[in-house]
């Protein structure tokens, strides 16, 4: 079975691959530096040379040897220039590694023209330069091990060579000198390349870890903006959290990841007491929970909501107590619920309560007079006079209706007590807590709902656009014909009140509207032999 390979693996040949490249750079730009070097040194030497050996010769070599220097310069500078990929290294090495052996025979040649034969002077000052070039050479191709190879090769046989056809005395001994010397040098040359790959493979891990320290940093500022996502870390000893850019902007900060003091942190929190004793809580090995709370930020921007976690972590080194978590800007996605919320249990026209709510707190109301044994009372009114005001003036215009009597319903009544729309010109008023005596809650019921109807019967003054786009205001008046319930804990639903009160506004319609007509007998009152009467 094939084995996938592994992140890590990936990794190593990626790092492979630039080390590679390294080498071909080092490799090349110590070959066209040594280049030129060299160009310099065979002046020096044919000059020298050219008194015993003869102009001609003194030229020749200088001509053959650079030729070798300058290909080497000429691929030198178009490597430079190409700026070759990782990729494309391994085809500019093998050119460049090519140029070793040339370069080697091109000095090794030196021995057909400058040795004299028999001149044991200049076999020795000869030697000592071509040993010379090539302890320096060696250090320019040790990056690769075949130029080292290729370049020693080159050099030692046109030397060996020589000293075969000329047979001096002394041949056998400086061939054996020679090859041992070469091979030490290669041998030298070899611990070079090896500290250099060692050298390469390290400062490419580092640049390679550092950079994919650097992306995966990048990735998580991303990640963390779109998010609306900050981490942090507490330190308990130094009372200073250590705060990634993104958890600076939540709390309008300069988003530059740093520490800061925590209580610079808490000063913009208004529960920053509550939030410091959570976070005491986890240093002392608490359990880690969401924690909510306000922000207001330093940059003066709007308030923003958060969601805050953390988890006690032990620094194994010193026992250091960190808190590492994360705090996220929830903002958006609280009023998103909001909205939701609203949608769900507001009218969207008047803000009152819908049906929905009402049903609900009617339900909670119910079950809350079993405890307080107080009366609750509900309220169902039909405006008198609407209808003619859709058909004259538009739906606009009483819609504009419609939130006036919202916002008078709501200023009759007390804070804790619900004022709903029940859906066109219909609202229900729902009256929490009144006595617990039936006279009593009869009498405070009678109250606000005289009050709504005397309210809800002063003239309304809307304003209307006419067809010449002037604005005009016209005056309506609209009455209400209301119809309460009262109520205590005797197995009534929501919907049973809802119809009692629903009954008695019909018989106030049926009185000529602009009343009040209560639900009676009181239905805790009421027995079993009892018939429902209006009055």
């Amino acid at each position: 079975m094939n084995k996938e390979p592994s992140a890590v693996d990936s990794d190593n040949e990626s790092i492979t691959r630039k080390v590679y490249a390294e080498r071909v750079k080092v490799f090349t730009d110590r070959a066209v530096g040594g280049a030129y070097s060299s160009i310099l040194g065979t002046v020096l030497l044919a000059w020298m040379q050219a008194p015993i050996a003869g102009l001609n010769h003194s030229i020749a070599w200088f001509c053959c040897i650079n030729v070798a220097e300058v290909l080497i310069i000429v691929w030198g500078h178009q490597y430079r220039l190409a700026k070759p990929s990782e990729q494309e290294a391994p085809a500019w090495a093998r050119r460049q590694i090519l140029g070793a052996p040339l370069l080697g025979l091109a000095w090794g040649s030196s021995v057909w023209f400058f040795w004299v034969d028999g001149q044991m002077l200049f076999y020795i000052v000869n030697l000592t330069v071509l040993v010379t070039v090539t302890a320096l050479t060696l250090t320019i191709v040790a990056p690769f091990a075949s130029a080292t190879v290729l370049f020693t090769a080159g050099i030692l046989l046109p030397i060996l060579a020589h000293l075969v056809v000329f047979n001096n005395p002394l041949s056998i001994q400086i061939a054996a000198g020679l090859v041992i010397l070469f091979l030490v040098q290669v041998r030298y040359a070899a611990i070079a390349r090896q500290q250099l790959l060692s050298a390469l493979d390290t400062a490419q891990r580092n640049a390679y870890l550092a950079e994919k320290l650097r992306l995966s940093e990048h990735r998580m500022l991303i990640a963390q903006q779109v998010s609306g996502t900050g981490s942090w870390a507490y330190d308990h000893s130094t009372g200073r959290i250590l705060a990634s850019a993104e958890y600076l902007r939540i709390f309008g900060l300069p988003a530059v990841a740093r520490d800061l003091p925590v209580a610079q942190i808490e000063a913009l929190i208004p529960e920053h007491e509550r939030v410091h004793q959570s976070l005491l809580a986890l240093v002392a090995g608490g359990d880690s929970h969401p924690l909510e709370f306000a922000v207001h930020p330093a940059d003066g921007s709007a308030v923003r909501q958060v969601r805050s976690i953390g988890r006690l972590e032990k620094n194994e080194q010193d026992g250091r107590a960190l808190v590492l978590g994360f705090v996220q800007d929830i903002t958006k996605s609280k009023q998103l619920e909001e909205q939701v919320r609203n949608l769900a249990f507001y009218d969207s026209l008047t803000k009152l309560a819908n049906r929905h709510l009402l049903n609900d707190r009617l339900d909670q109301r119910i079950l809350a007079n079993q405890r307080s044994a107080c009366y609750g009372g509900l309220m169902f009114m039909d405006l008198d006079n609407f209808k003619p005001l859709n058909d004259t003036h538009g739906h606009a215009t009483g819609d504009m209706l419609l939130v006036e009597v919202a916002n008078r319903l709501v200023n009759c009544v007390r804070k804790g007590d619900t004022v709903a729309r029940f859906g066109g010109d219909e609202f229900v008023v729902m009256l929490n807590e009144l006595d617990h005596d039936p006279e009593i809650a009869h009498t405070q019921a009678r109250v606000v709902a005289e009050k709504i109807c005397s309210s809800l019967a002063e003239p309304y003054r809307l304003p209307i656009i006419s067809k010449d786009e002037k604005d005009n205001v016209v005056e309506h008046r609209c009455t209400a014909s209301i119809g309460v319930a009262l109520f205590l804990d005797h197995g009534a639903t929501p919907g049973e009140v809802l119809i009692w009160a629903d009954t008695a506004m019909y018989k106030a319609k049926e009185a000529g509207g602009n009343t009040v007509r209560f639900y009676e007998p009181v239905p805790s009152l009421r027995t079993e032999e009892e018939s429902p009467n209006i009055g």
